[in-house]
């Protein structure tokens, strides 16, 4: 199959848009944003943190009435001001401080860029805040996690000038400490429930389909596979959408592969049986009766267990 024919890249494109069970969790932060309240959004890597705010943004986009802008990446704090720089030359907002109002407006974003990279981290940042300033302002910031102290000590500041909204999935993290503590509004993302997910499964396929002989089964194995992590459910269904045909088989593969969480317990299984059979073979070597059947009733049921165990994890 050439390059051209993987459908990986353009299905995990289509899938990445589409969010299920979410509604409760938007409301609330689209209420608390528009008091100005600054929010901490929080939960477990993959859980819908970025396509909830990627909503959040295109819908408070559309309103005259608010700037917003956002921070997708939060390692290079140098680009992610550049960013900044540029969404606000877009909304006519930004202020850079060697140019006047006037000449800004006048200038493409393609001229004043060299400019704006060519200021120091601290001056690009003084520009960022006063322009700011004064203005019903929301500023989301993505990976917070991956913020380096520089960028901790630069948020103080617009903490002061917009309103804050920041995802993170570690939000103990000490190093953050001093200005999460500045935000005590918290959404936290749970994962999705079994209906959800299967919602989400319906989505997709709605999307992307591809040939599964017994599709409900296929769904309770995914779902067992993820436990309701959104990203965890795309990942899988754009990897099986290369297979020309999802049979049995590789349904039961997947099985397979989720049992061990399932049922842990087959290495037990064996070093019991192990444990029984050496006591029945010294009892047997000691002359001593009791032994020698007790040994083998625990070998007997501990075999039985192990074949429960790993027809289990390996059969549907």
């Amino acid at each position: 199959m050439s390059d051209s024919q993987l459908p990986t890249n353009s299905t995990r494109e289509k899938y990445q848009p589409i969010i299920v069970g979410r509604s409760e969790e938007l409301a609330q932060l689209w209420e608390l944003v528009l008091k100005g309240r600054h929010v901490l959004v929080t939960g477990a890597p993959g859980i819908g943190k970025t396509i909830l705010l990627d909503v959040l943004y295109e819908g408070l986009s559309a309103r005259p009435d608010v700037h917003i802008f956002r921070v997708g990446d939060s390692r290079q704090f140098k680009a992610s001001l550049v960013e900044l720089a540029e969404q606000m030359h877009a909304r006519g907002v930004y202020r850079h401080p060697k140019f006047s109002e006037s000449v800004l407006r006048t200038m493409t974003w393609d001229k004043l860029a060299p400019k704006v990279r060519a200021l120091t981290v601290k001056v690009l940042a003084e520009s960022l805040v006063v322009s700011l300033a004064g203005r019903n302002a929301i500023l989301i910031w993505d990976q917070f996690d991956k913020a380096t102290p520089t960028e901790v000590s630069w948020l103080h500041q617009f903490l002061n000038t917009a309103t804050l909204l920041v995802a993170t999935s570690d939000p103990s993290n000490f190093k953050l400490k001093v200005i999460l503590d500045r935000i005590p509004a918290r959404v936290e993302l749970e994962e999705l429930t079994e209906s959800e997910s299967y919602e989400l499964m319906d989505r997709c396929f709605e999307v992307a389909p591809f040939a599964v002989s017994d599709l409900d089964w296929y769904k309770r194995e995914i779902w067992r596979k993820t436990q309701g992590n959104p990203r965890a459910i795309k990942d899988l269904l754009a990897d099986h959408s290369l297979e020309k045909y999802i049979d049995s088989r590789f349904i039961r593969s997947i099985q397979s592969d989720q049992g061990v969480q399932y049922f842990p317990i087959s290495w037990i299984v064996v070093i019991g049986t192990l444990l029984f059979s050496i006591h029945r073979y010294v009892g047997r070597g000691l002359g001593d009766r009791d032994a020698y059947i007790i040994g083998a009733a625990g070998m007997v049921i501990f075999l039985f267990l192990t074949i429960v165990v790993r027809k289990g994890n390996k059969a549907p």
